[in-house]
């Protein structure tokens, strides 16, 4: 048979005795500190009553020192307008003493001041005829240096105004301005003159000047070996280098004047035409060096044969006016590189015109029409040897009856 115990879940719990103790005590110390509680608030009460007392006491004087400080306020502000009013009417006489005076006072005299003053200071005191004549050469010393220094500083004020616009200017217009007053004779802003060398070395320094920022080391290069070509072509003699052309120079009188100068006596001739065939190789060597190093050796010959142009079957008269034709040719058209890069109406700015040959930026001349010209189709190979600026001037030219 199975042990049955006794059930407690549904039994009521019990109540501690500790309980019911500690509520008791706590009752007992809550109404022991109630009449201390009571005193407190009594006393917070009375204090209370006490300050409204004293606020009500104090009010009294408060309204009185609000009352003394109105007063006081009203009394200044009432002083200050008596003072203000007196305060305006003095000044108000003494702006109507000052136009009383202005009013009763002869006419008057500007004094002078500055530079006036301290003229008429030193004439006044160059008056008295005691006065000692080393200190009056001081004045007499200072009036002048004081006027001429006046006359530069305005001078100058006048030049600074009157340049103002070149320094103004662009670094192109600067060269035109120096360029063109060079050209005048004048030292660039200055009205001073030049002497003929000054104005030579200075326009030739300028033009080097544009040149070198203008150009670049090659062209430069090709200018001077123009310029050197130019020189020896125009020293070459023509009849003296084709002396021995034509059949007759070529096999008779030119083999046996060398025979002759292999014995020292060689004709003048014969001597004349060694010196410009000396001359003619070197302006061969130099050509090609205008030209370029590009040439073919086809034209190496072509250039050697122009520049010793005797031969057996052209004669002397025919060989001298290739010559001069071939050099004319050259000279301009090296003339045609130095003036695009030298000459100074390059800046100048001119318009263009009517007339073709007034249209480049500088002036090219008409070429004269060789002698070896002697017929219409002649007339068309040259004219194709010209450059178009050339052919323009030649027009103009001819068309204007020159």
């Amino acid at each position: 048979m199975a042990i049955q115990f006794t059930d407690f879940s549904n039994k009521p719990l019990l109540e501690s005795p500790w309980k019911n103790m500690l509520e008791d005590v706590l009752k007992g110390y809550q109404i022991s500190q109630e009449p201390g509680k009571m005193k407190q608030e009594a006393s917070a009460r009375e204090l209370a009553n006490q300050l409204k007392t004293l606020e009500v006491e104090h009010k009294p004087k408060e309204y009185a020192l609000g009352d003394q400080q109105k007063s006081l306020a009203n009394a200044l502000q009432s002083k200050a307008l008596e003072h203000y009013e007196e305060k305006f009417n003095m000044a108000r006489q003494l702006n109507q003493a000052r136009i009383d005076k202005l009013n009763k006072a002869p006419t008057s005299v500007i004094k002078p001041n500055g530079k006036v003053a301290n003229i008429a200071w030193v004439k006044e005191q160059l008056k008295d005829p005691n006065i000692d004549p080393a200190y009056a050469q001081q004045l007499k010393q200072a009036l002048v240096d004081e006027q001429e220094h006046l006359e530069a500083t305005t001078d100058r004020s006048k030049t600074l105004n009157a340049t103002q616009y070149k320094r103004d200017a662009t670094p192109v217009t600067k060269q035109y301005d120096e360029i063109k007053s060079i050209q005048n004779g004048k030292f660039p802003g200055t009205d001073r003159d030049l002497t003929p060398k000054e104005q030579s070395d200075m326009q030739s320094s300028l033009m080097l000047n544009i040149v070198k920022q203008t150009t670049d080391p090659k062209t430069r290069e090709k200018l001077i070996n123009a310029n050197n070509m130019n020189i020896t072509l125009d020293s070459i003699d023509p009849k003296k280098l084709t002396y021995y052309s034509g059949i007759e120079g070529q096999f008779v009188d030119k083999p046996a004047d060398a025979i002759l100068e292999g014995f020292g006596e060689g004709s003048q001739e014969y001597q004349d035409y060694i010196h410009e065939t000396n001359k003619a190789t070197f302006a061969a060597k130099q050509m090609r060096q205008y030209l370029g190093d590009s040439i073919q050796p086809s034209a190496q010959e072509k250039l050697d044969k122009l520049t010793k142009p005797e031969a057996w079957n052209v004669s002397q008269k025919t060989a001298e006016e290739n010559f001069n034709f071939m050099r004319e040719l050259y000279k301009q058209e090296s003339q045609t590189l130095v003036r695009a890069v030298t000459d100074p109406s390059l800046f100048s700015g001119i318009g263009v015109s009517n007339n073709p040959a007034k249209n480049s930026a500088f002036t090219i001349k008409a070429p004269s029409i060789p002698n070896t010209v002697r017929s219409k189709a002649d007339f068309q190979r040259w004219l194709k040897t010209l450059t178009p600026a050339q052919r323009a001037a030649l027009k103009a030219k001819h068309a204007g009856g020159q």
